[in-house]
């Protein structure tokens, strides 16, 4: 079947769905619907808290990040176990959505989007930031937004752009830097004064959070990157069943 604008993009999408169902549909069935690894029982352990407390952990060596707020405000309503799956799932379509779109303004083919965004989808990292409950998927999918949004002309976009860039920011200094990267590159690309002022907007931002990405406190969770994360975590889906880690209340 010849690639068309709007098949190409169902192909992706479907391909999506698929692989990032399959990891749920095996725990589902072999495992008794349990979450993979620690990581995501830790997660919903500090967003229970900060619905039960209706504010933030008061723990000494609590280290704050934005995404045990998305948490909590997700599970509020709709409970913690399946905002655990299902937000990292949304963010995971939403980004290859978002990714396809920014090859498309880079006016790249058909073929070529469809390669580049399924080696996207199969990916151990895009898999992690889909499948587990984790800190990354939402600064991934801002700051995929945030490109999208600074390729386009408009100043509205201009300012969605920094929206999304600013909220990015706020979930660690990596982001930050990253973001930072983008600009750069941006500037050097289009030398215009609104890359310059996007810049520095967001360097002020990053400035601002300084304290907050050098927190001298103790994580739960060893610190890892997301590759180590993704192998770790997603290594042949914990062919041996799991159990929950024993100082999480969940």
């Amino acid at each position: 079947m010849k690639l068309t604008e709007k098949n190409t993009l169902v192909y992706v999408m479907l391909a999506a769905v698929i692989v990032l169902l399959i990891p749920h549909l095996v725990r589902f069935l072999f495992y008794n619907n349990i979450m993979i690894g620690e990581e995501p029982y830790y997660h919903a352990t500090i967003a229970k808290q900060i619905i039960e407390q209706k504010s933030l952990i008061q723990d000494p060596n609590y280290l704050f990040n934005p995404y045990h707020l998305v948490l909590a405000s997700a599970g509020y309503f709709m409970g913690l176990d399946l905002a655990s799956k299902l937000i990292p799932l949304l963010l995971g379509l939403l980004s290859v959505l978002v990714f396809y779109l920014i090859l498309k303004n880079f006016r790249a083919g058909l073929e070529q989007r469809l390669f580049m965004s399924l080696i996207l989808i199969i990916s151990p990292a895009f898999i992690y930031l889909s499948v587990i409950s984790n800190i990354h998927s939402v600064p991934v999918f801002l700051t995929l937004l945030g490109i999208y949004f600074l390729l386009k002309k408009n100043t509205v976009y201009k300012i969605l752009s920094l929206i999304a860039f600013a909220a990015a920011v706020s979930f660690g200094i990596f982001n930050a830097l990253l973001v930072i990267a983008i600009l750069l590159a941006y500037l050097i690309k289009e030398k215009s004064k609104k890359a310059i002022i996007l810049l520095c907007i967001i360097i002020l931002i990053s400035a601002a959070f300084m304290p907050v990405y050098f927190q001298n406190k103790t994580k739960v969770l060893p610190k890892e990157s997301i590759l180590q994360s993704s192998i770790s975590d997603l290594s042949l889906i914990h062919i041996s069943e799991p159990t929950r880690p024993l100082y999480i209340s969940y």
